[in-house]
């Protein structure tokens, strides 16, 4: 087969059976042209070749779906229909390359008609336009010109990703450097062909993975330009992180003046950890500082942390009346770490600490101040491999910004040892012996615990502040089969105390009231108690011969227990103490040396008591009806029901203990139901104390309510009523999402609903107020998408005894394409306010928004 190559392009299709002999040659394969150039194929039949002529320094590797001709007199060879050209690490493909040999350029261009006029594919696209790629870059274009000797190229109206934003531009030149110099250049993050909004420069210089510089520029969104230009911009256009000033937003509040929020500066340190260090300040003198971190290892940890420091006042300082002022704080920190990166070792960190009253002093705009109680803990568990240790260290801390009490315990170390089998043979054969089945286990836990309030400063409170000590516990138990259908489970139980301080008690001189002294050093007290516990299990079941109800089964799980503890304040176990006052009206009192220590002291009163429980358990299966068969399935009625107490028959007094009920269940595996309640069998004096005398013997009442609740909760949507399986995110999104939960709208669920219902009652019939104190509430959040960009959210409730509805707010998103449109409105109560933000979605562009709000602390100025 003969190739003819004519030197110019007469058509999309040219006629390859027109030969113009004075510019063209006809050879048998390539190698007649590049003779002993290896790389060039001689196989005529494939239109692929590798070509590597004199003074191009590497092989240039082309193909075309059409057709190739090479002009022999101007060294050119064109290529037609899906061509294509790789250059070391450069790949053009478009729908017509010409490679020129002999200044070293290639040009390329789109599929055009007879008449030159560019043609369109149904969806408006251009036909082979040209597609420069070079590493990670990527561009789209009409023409393009590339060198290969200086590495520079012109590309005529190019369409191009750079970072997370997008340039057009009319004519651009690229140089050795891989830098690209753009005239008449567009940014975006639009991806539109036409985008929603762009700024436009005359002018763009885009330095590779480094940033874009432009010339004088100005906005522009859905065509129409903002007549305020800036003269010079740049944006970062690295990957991965880098460090940068973070714009403040602005404002003005009635309550603090003007303002700049959120302002400061962000630190990429590196792609394991960062900082972002922002502020607040207002004009009427209140401002906040905020450091906040993320940190990450992948396999090994991930944390975050947050700390702010804020200083609030109101009103007018040369007005004392109205004029206040306060200083507050918060730590937030988590850490978790990879079960993988060390096994048999776990360190982790949940921290909420810092002034009680910060969410209500401070100038926060978040829903935290609904949380009255915060809770910390860090810890360190170690398990060791192969033996039946167990180690663990921990710090906690709890406050309550009502009270403002304040419990910390640094630390709390515990040494545990799982049950060892002693006696166990270790060739046992057949079935084991009772004996064998004896198992000891040992608990050693070592606590130092400070309680106090946050109006005392830490620095006052000394090591005489905190109650420590050390508790040890070794149980001894056991368990087999007695009648075949019982278990026996005997248990023999020490706990021994350890404290380095005790108290001694004396009436002050002839009056009855009580000194007490602390006396330091070392003492220990110890109590115990053997006890034996007896239980089967009871099957019941109901077959129905019609209907869809297949049968009912009903389990009963009865126990029985025996707990012998001997009276160990007698004076023979040295534990406790009795004085004598010396005036007129002598009385006595006893105490024990250990009643302060953090673990208490040795149990008061000989028990020998009998314990019962019976828990009760519900299914029901029913039919189940398909298209194609039918089966059966489990239904749960009752997951448990149990009810418990005990009966300690050498007591004085009070042998019969409060009865203890319990139920929880789920209605068709999405509604959870449980409630508890406590019944007090005895009358009561005027004082509320309980009086040795059964209420069931005088009417037949079983016994007082003293507490009850009851809580149900479901949350539906529409994946709950189908079996399938959630996708998930990469680890870097959903650290996204759990950091900034309200800023994450997901638009694949139509429709969700969390509903959940307490009621809460209490009667303390020992503080003498007869009357009951309750709570009912039903609370409910969730969204719904109105359309496939409009989404709405709301959070609300209903307080039954107040008679009013709960914190209420809601959520509006619309999805703009780009950008993005968020309203929050909380519309009633103490926190009643509205934010209302448009803004760009790409966070590099995060500052082009327009904010417009109004805060809670607003309410107050008339």
């Amino acid at each position: 087969m003969n190739y003819s190559f004519p030197n110019l392009r007469d058509s999309l299709n040219p006629d390859t059976t027109k030969v113009d002999t004075l510019n063209t040659v006809t050879i048998d394969t390539l190698e007649e042209y590049f003779p002993g150039d290896d790389s060039v194929k001689k196989d005529t039949l494939t239109p692929t070749a590798n070509v590597s002529p004199s003074g191009v320094k590497s092989k240039i590797k082309y193909t075309a779906r059409d057709s190739m001709f090479f002009d022999v007199v101007n060294e050119k060879l064109y290529l037609y229909g899906d061509a294509k050209v790789d250059y070391e690490d450069i790949t053009l493909t478009a729908d017509y390359i010409e490679i020129n040999y002999t200044d070293h350029t290639v040009y390329a261009e789109g599929y055009k008609d007879s008449l030159g006029n560019p043609l369109r594919d149904s969806v408006g696209d251009y036909i082979g336009l040209p597609v420069f790629t070079q590493g990670s870059e990527k561009f789209f274009s009409h023409t393009i010109t590339y060198n290969f000797d200086t590495k520079k190229g012109k590309i005529g109206i190019v369409t191009t990703k750079e970072g997370d934003g997008y340039i057009h531009g009319e004519v651009v030149k690229k140089d050795e450097a891989n830098n690209f110099y753009i005239r008449n250049g567009r940014y975006t993050t639009c991806d539109k062909d036409t985008p929603d909004y762009f700024i436009q420069a005359s002018r763009l210089k885009v330095i590779q993975n480094n940033k874009i510089i432009t010339g004088p520029a100005y906005l522009v969104i859905e065509d129409v330009p903002f007549p305020i230009a800036v003269p010079f911009g740049i944006f970062p256009s690295k990957s991965g992180r880098s460090s940068g000033i973070i714009i403040p937003t602005y404002g003005d509040s009635p309550s603090q003046g003007f303002y700049l929020q959120k302002g400061g500066y962000y630190f990429g340190l590196s792609d394991y950890m960062d900082l972002a260090l922002r502020g607040d300040i207002y004009t009427y003198g209140s401002w906040e500082l905020d450091a906040s971190s993320q940190y990450i290892n992948r396999y090994h940890y991930t944390g975050n942390f947050d700390i702010k420091y804020s200083y609030t006042q109101t009103g007018d300082p040369e007005v004392p009346s109205t004029f206040s002022s306060s200083r507050s704080y918060f730590i937030t920190w988590n850490h978790t770490q990879d079960p993988k990166a060390n096994p048999g070792s776990v360190f982790s960190a949940k921290v909420n600490f810092g002034s009680t009253s910060f969410f209500q002093n401070t100038l926060s705009t978040g829903s935290e101040f609904l949380t009255n109680t915060f809770a910390s803990s860090i810890s360190y568990q170690k398990d060791f491999i192969g033996t039946p240790f167990h180690f663990s260290a921990d710090i906690t801390h709890s406050q309550n910004d009502q009270t403002k009490e304040i419990d910390l315990t640094a630390p709390d170390l515990t040494f545990t040892m799982s049950s060892i089998y002693p006696f166990k043979s270790a060739n046992s054969v057949g079935e084991q012996k009772w004996y064998e089945k004896i198992g000891i286990s040992e608990s050693s836990v070592l606590q130092n615990n400070l309680t106090t309030y946050d109006s005392v400063p830490f620095k006052s409170l000394g090591i005489a502040s905190f109650a420590n000590g050390v508790e040890h516990t070794i149980p001894l138990s056991t368990s087999f089969k007695v009648m075949k259908y019982f278990t026996l489970t005997p248990t023999l139980s020490w706990t021994d105390r350890w404290y380095l301080q005790s108290i001694t008690e004396h009436f002050y001189g002839n009056t009855d009231s009580v000194v007490t002294d602390t006396v330091h050093g070392f003492r220990r007290a110890g109590d115990g108690s053997a006890s034996a516990n007896l239980s089967t299990t009871i099957y019941g079941m109901y077959n129905f011969r019609h209907g869809d109800i297949v049968a009912i089964r009903h389990v009963m799980t009865p126990s029985i227990s025996f707990t012998y503890r001997p009276d160990f304040s007698t004076p023979n176990w040295g534990y406790y103490n009795t004085i004598k006052s010396t005036n007129d009206t002598p009385m006595t009192r006893t105490y024990s040396y250990y009643q302060n220590g953090i673990y208490g002291a040795p149990s008061q009163g000989k028990v020998q008591a009998i314990g019962f429980n019976l828990d009760n358990n519900l299914e029901m299966k029913v039919k189940t009806h398909t298209d194609t068969s039918e089966g059966t399935k489990k239904i749960k009625l009752l997951e448990s029901l149990s009810i418990n107490g005990s009966y300690n028959y050498v007591a004085d007094s009070l042998k019969l203990s409060h009865i203890a009920l319990q139920g929880r269940t789920t209605l068709f595996d999405k509604v959870n139901i449980s409630a508890s309640t406590t019944l007090d069998p005895y009358f009561h004096d005027t004082l509320g104390q309980d009086i040795n005398k059964y209420q069931i013997t005088n009417g037949g009442k079983l016994g007082t309510l003293t507490n009850a609740n009851i809580t149900c909760s479901f949350n539906l949507n529409p994946a709950a009523f189908k079996s399938q399986t959630t996708t998930k995110g990469t680890p870097d999104e959903l650290a996204a999402i759990n950091k900034h939960p309200n800023d994450y709208v997901d638009f694949k669920i139509p429709w969700s609903l969390n509903v959940s219902y307490g009621m809460y009652y209490t009667k303390n019939l020992a503080s003498g107020v007869t009357t009951p104190e309750t709570s009912q509430t039903l609370n409910f959040s969730g969204d719904l998408k109105l359309t496939p960009k409009w989404k709405i959210g709301f959070t609300s409730g209903y307080d039954f005894v107040a008679h009013d509805l709960t914190y209420t707010s809601l959520t509006f998103y619309r999805d703009l394409h780009c950008w993005e449109m968020h309203l929050n409105w909380v519309p009633f109560g103490s926190h009643q306010s509205y934010s209302f933000q448009l803004n760009v979605k790409s966070s590099i562009l995060q500052d082009l928004k327009l904010v417009k709000k109004k805060d809670w602390y607003d309410n107050t100025i008339p």
